[in-house]
């Protein structure tokens, strides 16, 4: 049985549909709280697997920190552009591609052939700052929010010359298999329906998978409609990513079907298993960072919002995921 351990306040539906999928397969679910990180008071997950699905922040974190196995899909220095994109150069959206940091990039410039106009992103899956496009004669370490998310200067950065993007979709792979997907309109974080497997788009990824070294067991792969034909737009940890309208049964079987093992050796902070779904009871005696309304009970109050979480992040120019401040960090249309 796998332990799924679900942050309810970053994605549009609270992650109902993947609980409601992994408990039909006799999963247990788990409702994240960020603050364990600064009580301590971590719940017990037991000593199977254990597979974390909410902030890209909280992933990356999970997977460092907890002793889960495998924790979170998101081994993020895997994911970085500079590590998978020299396996698909042809398959990218744009034929060319500099890989600089900030400082270079703002003395130097991009290179003349890229064109008046260039897209520059992070080569960190993290994201410090969202992809965007900048004229040339613009390109300033405050045009790329240097010393308001980030204060290095030699930040790692993708610059690719401008290309126009139409439609995208994302597609889940476990095991070199893909195994579900969906559109997306990545301004507002649309799912525009599941794809089933005759789309052009994942026999694309399909074809993306078998030319890549996996970055991880489970990942997303997104693809993108340019004037070039299908390309691949990115790669994505699966623990931090949304997953729009894929079918959540087949991602929960596939995740499964990897059985990662349980908890890395040594490592478990506790004694006593505590599987199966948490009954009222067990559910009363976890620690809640809310004290009062319907979120205190684990529910969902349109009057209240999630516990804690202010606003419903939902990104902006680049919104296809969002880090704990609510700020997007992913990359969306280069027109």
């Amino acid at each position: 049985m796998t332990v799924w351990l679900l942050e309810r306040e970053v994605f549009a539906d609270r992650h109902a549909r993947l609980a409601a999928a992994a408990e039909a397969a006799g999963d247990r679910v788990v409702w994240w709280r960020d603050d364990w990180w600064d009580d301590g008071r971590w719940p017990d997950l037991g000593a199977g697997p254990v597979v974390f699905h909410g902030a890209l922040e909280n992933a990356d974190r999970v997977r460092r920190e907890r002793p889960w196995s495998p924790g979170a899909f998101c081994a993020t220095e895997r994911f970085a552009c500079s590590a998978w994109w020299p396996q698909v150069a042809d398959l990218l959206v744009a034929e060319q591609h500099a890989v600089t940091t900030v400082t270079e990039l703002v003395a130097e410039g991009p290179p003349e052939e890229f064109g008046p106009r260039v897209f520059v992103r992070p080569d960190s899956p993290l994201k410090p700052f969202s992809g965007r496009v900048l004229e040339r004669d613009r390109i300033t370490a405050a045009a790329l929010d240097h010393g308001f998310y980030y204060d290095d200067g030699w930040l790692p950065i993708v610059v690719t010359p401008v290309v126009e993007v139409g439609e995208e979709w994302r597609l889940v792979v476990a095991d070199g298999e893909v195994v579900a997907g969906s559109g997306y309109v990545a301004e507002g974080r649309e799912p525009t329906g599941p794809l089933d497997p005759g789309h052009p788009a994942w026999a694309f990824a399909r074809s993306v998978a078998t030319r890549l070294s996996a970055p991880e067991r489970v990942f997303v792969v997104d693809v993108c409609e340019t004037p070039r034909g299908l390309r691949l737009l990115e790669l994505n940890p699966f623990s931090g990513a949304d997953l729009y309208d894929c079918d959540r049964g087949a991602v929960v079987a596939a995740v499964r079907r990897t059985q990662p093992g349980g908890y890395r050796s040594g490592m478990s902070d506790a004694a006593n298993e505590n599987l199966g779904h948490l009954d009222d009871a067990a559910e009363e005696q976890e620690t809640s960072s809310t004290t009062d309304g319907a979120a205190a009970e684990g529910e969902y109050d349109p009057a209240q919002g999630s516990p804690d979480s202010g606003a419903h992040p939902v990104g902006a120019e680049f919104p296809d995921e969002v880090d704990k401040a609510g700020q997007p960090i992913t990359d969306a249309d280069q027109s």
